[in-house]
C-alpha cells in the first residue's frame, strides 16, 4: 500500500510578526517566541478538514531542509501509534531495525532533541526504544515524562489536584460509590466504576415496566398483532441503556458539584463508557482544563529554550489529540508533517483522476497536520532532510510502498 509523507510549512501571514505588533514591537526573537507560547491556548484547537490540507512544493521542502541543516537546536516530536509504528500493532522486525538505525543516527547528534510521545503509559515506549541512547519519551499525551528525560523539562504545575482527589474519595464514600480501578497522572485521574447489571435491570424494570408495557400493548392493538418476544427484549434493552445513562449522568453530577469550589476551577469532570464499550463499568475522569494534551510538553520545552534564535521545530502525529503540538509549531512558523494513505487522499481531493505526481504538484499547504498509518517515519525523515531535493526521491514526493 502506498503512503504519502506531507510536510507542512509557513503561514502566508507570519504569526511572529503579528505577535510583535500585539506585544508592542518587541525585538528579541526569544522574547517574541516565549510570548507566543505563553499566550497560546492550545486546549481549544480544532482539527481542520482533510480537504483543507495542502501538499508541499519542492521549494518548500528545500526551505525545511535548509532550516534543519542551519539550526543549532532542533526539537523533533514524533507520535508513536500510527506514526513511528502502525496503529495498535508493532512494526515488523526488519522494519523496526531500520527505524532504530535512523533514530540512533539522529539521537546522537547533540543539536537534536527527539521526543517520542504516546497516549499510553510511557513504559510502552521504554520497552521498544529504551535501548537507544539520547531519545526522550513521554506518555499520557506527553504529560508523563520518562525518568531518563525528566531533567530536560518542567511541566506546568497541576494545581490542587491532590486535594481534588481527596474530595472525590469523600464523595464516593458518602454515596456508596466504589472504584474498581484508579489511574492517577499529573493532570488527571481516571476512575473505573463497576456496574451492577442485575440491580440496574431491576431498577429499569420497576421504573419503566408500566410505560413500556402500555406502549407495546397500544402498538400491538393498533396493528392487531401480538407483542413479540423480540419486541419485549428490544424494549427492555433500550430501557436498560437509558437506566445506565441516567446512572452515569447522576454520578457525574455528584463529582461535578466539587467544582463549585474556586480552588478547583481549572478542572473538569468527564464521564464515559468502559474502554472498547466494556459493559461492566463506566469511567469518571477529573482532568485539567488546559494542560492535559500533547501541546503542553512542546510548549514547556520551547518556553525553557534559551537563546535569541528560534529553534527548528518539527511535529508529527496521527490523530486529533496531536493538534495542539501542531498548532504550536504553526504559531512559531515551524513545521509539521502529515501522512495519509493514497486511498484516503483520493477520498478528500476532488480530482482523483490525476496521476499522483500531478496531484502532489498541484496542491500546496501552509500550516496544518494530521497523520495516519505510516510505518517508517524516522527513516523517511532522514531521507526528507538530507537527500538532495532534486533526487528521484523528492520528485516522487515520498510515495512509499512499504511491505504490509
Amino acid at each position: 500500500m502506498l503512503f504519502i509523507v506531507l510536510a507542512i510549512l509557513l503561514l502566508s501571514v507570519r504569526p511572529l510578526e503579528c505577535c510583535m505588533d500585539v506585544v508592542g514591537g518587541v525585538e528579541s526573537v526569544s522574547t517574541v517566541r516565549n510570548a507566543a507560547i505563553n499566550f497560546a491556548d492550545l486546549s481549544k484547537v480544532k482539527a481542520q478538514k482533510m480537504s483543507d490540507i495542502h501538499l508541499i512544493k519542492p521549494n518548500e521542502r528545500m526551505d525545511m531542509r535548509t532550516s534543519f541543516l542551519e539550526s543549532e537546536k532542533r526539537f523533533i516530536f514524533l507520535d508513536n501509534d500510527g506514526t513511528v509504528k502502525p496503529f495498535r500493532k508493532p512494526n515488523e522486525r526488519k522494519l523496526q531495525r531500520t527505524i532504530d538505525r535512523a533514530l540512533k543516527r539522529h539521537a546522537r547528534d547533540p543539536r537534536n532533541e527527539i521526543w517520542i510521545i504516546t497516549a499510553k503509559d510511557v513504559s510502552e515506549l521504554e520497552k521498544t526504544y529504551g535501548h537507544i541512547p539520547g531519545l526522550n519519551f513521554a506518555g499520557n499525551e506527553g504529560t508523563e515524562i520518562a525518568q531518563r528525560s525528566q531533567l530536560l523539562v518542567n511541566l506546568p504545575d497541576a494545581g490542587p489536584i491532590g486535594e481534588l482527589r481527596e474530595a472525590v474519595s469523600r464523595v464516593a464514600s458518602e454515596n456508596g460509590i466504589t472504584f474498581s480501578k484508579t489511574i492517577d497522572q499529573k493532570y488527571f485521574s481516571n476512575y473505573h466504576i463497576p456496574i451492577d447489571t442485575e440491580k440496574l435491570m431491576k431498577q429499569a424494570q420497576e421504573a419503566q415496566e408500566a410505560e413500556t408495557t402500555a406502549k407495546l400493548l397500544n402498538e400491538a392493538k393498533e396493528a392487531e398483532t401480538p407483542i413479540s418476544k423480540e419486541a419485549k427484549e428490544a424494549a427492555m434493552k433500550q430501557k436498560l441503556s437509558e437506566a445506565k445513562t441516567r446512572l452515569m449522568v447522576q454520578t457525574k453530577a455528584k463529582f461535578e458539584a466539587l467544582l463549585g469550589n474556586e480552588k478547583f476551577k481549572d478542572y473538569k469532570v468527564l464521564v464515559g463508557h468502559g474502554i472498547d464499550n466494556d459493559p461492566s463499568y463506566f469511567r469518571i475522569v477529573i482532568k485539567h482544563k488546559t494542560h492535559q494534551h500533547k501541546g503542553t510538553l512542546v510548549q514547556a520545552l520551547l518556553a525553557q529554550h534559551t537563546g535569541n534564535e528560534t529553534p527548528f521545530v518539527l511535529t508529527m502525529g496521527d490523530m486529533k489529540m496531536d493538534e495542539p503540538m501542531h498548532q504550536l509549531a504553526k504559531l512559531l512558523n515551524q513545521y509539521s508533517i502529515l501522512v495519509k494513505r493514497m486511498k484516503t487522499l483520493k477520498q478528500h481531493y476532488a480530482d482523483a483522476s490525476l496521476k499522483i505526481g500531478e496531484i502532489l504538484a498541484s496542491i500546496t499547504r501552509t500550516a496544518k497536520s494530521l497523520l495516519e498509518n505510516i510505518k517508517s517515519i524516522p527513516q523517511s525523515l532522514h531521507e526528507y532532510l538530507f537527500q538532495n531535493p532534486t533526487s528521484k526521491f523528492n520528485q516522487e514526493f515520498h510515495v512509499h510502498s512499504p511491505a504490509l
